[in-house]
Parts: C-alpha cells; sequence; structure tokens
C-alpha cells in the first residue's frame, strides 16, 4: 500500500521502495533477482520443466499460482480484456505457458510494480482494507489493534485465489511478517509501543476473502461482509482434525 503523506510521518518512506524492502530481499536470498542468471549449466529450470506440462488455462483453471492471478491479466496488443478472455492459450515454448517477455530486474529505487509487456495489475486487497460490514475505515495515523483484527492484514506472503466458478472465489492470504519501522509515524513509534505492538500483532496471521468479478476478463473484488470472510489471529482457537 503506498500513501503519500510524506517523510515526516512514514520516516522510511524514501529508504524503502518498490513491493518489498531492500533489507528483507539481502536478508532472505542475498538480493539474487538483481544478480545474473545463477543457472549456467545444461539443466532446465523448474519453471521450464511445467511450462512444458501446463496450459496457461490448465494452471490458472486449478488454482496454482495464485499470487500471478492476483496481478497478472492479458491485455493484448490491439485487443480487448474481452478478448483477452477467448483468446487461445499461448503455446509452449522458450517464453514458457504464459506467453511472456521476462522483466529485467527492478532497481530499488523504482517505487512501482511492473510486470512483462502486455499485461498490467490491479490490486484487490490493500493492508487495512475492511473485511466485514463493521470494518472500521483504515487510518494510518490512528490505526489501532481492534481496528486491525477487523481488517486486511500486512505483508501479502503465500497467497491463493480458489475459484469457486467462472465469477467467484476464495482468496487465502499468509500474512508472515510486518515491518512497524514502516507502518507508523515517528511519534507513535518513539512514544506509543503499546499502540505498535498490538497493531503489529493483528496485522499477522491469515486472511480468508470471497472474491467476485463480472467475468473472466475483469480483475477481481472483495466482497465486504461475506459469509466466509475471516481473519485467523494469535488468539484465534484452531482444531487439528487430521
Amino acid at each position: 500500500m503506498a500513501i503519500n503523506i510524506g517523510r515526516t510521518i512514514l520516516p522510511m518512506a524514501q529508504h524503502v521502495r518498490g513491493k518489498r524492502s531492500a533489507v528483507t530481499c539481502h536478508l532472505k536470498c542475498a538480493d539474487a533477482c538483481a544478480k545474473g542468471v545463477c543457472n549456467t549449466s545444461s539443466n532446465a529450470y523448474f519453471r521450464d520443466i511445467v511450462d512444458a506440462q501446463l496450459s496457461r488455462r490448465a494452471l490458472l483453471g486449478f488454482g496454482a499460482a495464485g499470487a500471478a492471478a492476483i496481478v497478472l491479466a492479458p491485455a493484448f496488443a490491439g485487443g480487448s480484456r474481452a478478448a483477452a478472455a477467448t483468446a487461445p492459450a499461448a503455446p509452449v515454448g522458450a517464453r514458457g505457458a504464459f506467453g511472456f517477455e521476462p522483466i529485467s530486474p527492478v532497481a530499488h529505487t523504482i517505487d512501482e510494480f511492473t510486470v512483462p509487456e502486455g499485461f498490467d495489475w490491479t490490486p484487490i486487497l490493500r493492508w487495512g482494507d475492511p473485511l466485514f460490514a463493521d470494518s472500521p475505515a483504515f487510518d494510518p495515523l490512528n490505526q489501532t489493534a481492534a481496528a486491525q483484527a477487523r481488517q486486511f492484514g500486512y505483508n501479502v506472503d503465500y497467497t491463493d485465489i480458489i475459484r469457486t466458478s467462472a465469477t467467484t472465489a476464495i482468496l487465502f492470504v499468509n500474512h508472515e511478517y510486518t515491518n512497524e519501522a514502516i507502518m507508523f509515524p515517528a511519534d507513535q513509534l518513539e512514544n506509543d509501543l503499546e499502540r505498535v505492538r498490538g497493531v503489529g500483532l493483528k496485522a499477522h496471521g491469515l486472511s480468508v476473502v470471497e472474491l467476485t468479478r463480472e467475468d473472466e476478463a475483469s480483475p477481481w473484488q472483495p466482497v465486504i461482509g461475506a459469509p466466509l470472510n475471516r481473519r485467523f489471529l494469535d488468539d484465534t482457537t484452531y482444531a487439528f482434525t487430521g
């Protein structure tokens, strides 16, 4: 989520750009995506093996690669979204089953979500978005633990969209960790640690959200207050059944 309200409110706004913190990339994978190709052998990448077996339609139809389904929607040159929905699956080959040219590594100074040529992206949910009829509106300057417990969590990690029909689905998201240094105003970080810790705790966990769309060429939209919407938090009771 991007909130353009200045560096004095978000103290790390000029230090953390793009979709994830540069510190996270450095610690988790040693900045692998900013380096050269690591596989210099004649062995194929796992993605190439998968591409040879699954078509684009099969991959999305069975719910695999849910994260890609969230942000990638083909917008073929010279055609409409409706045309993209009925277009034949891209042939499997050097460009893969999805049929796109990979993007080059994006510098950490670029504050935008970059997708391959011919594709666009639409956000479904952002940190703090309401999930229930009684969810309060997100207020980045006055966030509370109680409000966060009824809102979409922070940091979209494992993500899957399980389609229940052509126009309905269930979104499952794991909110693995939080970065309080860019979530709160500087004065709260210094003087209101109880608030910071409380919100951070409730921003972890899981979100389950019902989705809908007009047709297969349209982006998914959350259904606020849907019966299956859930937040699984630190104090949620779990039952092990198998």
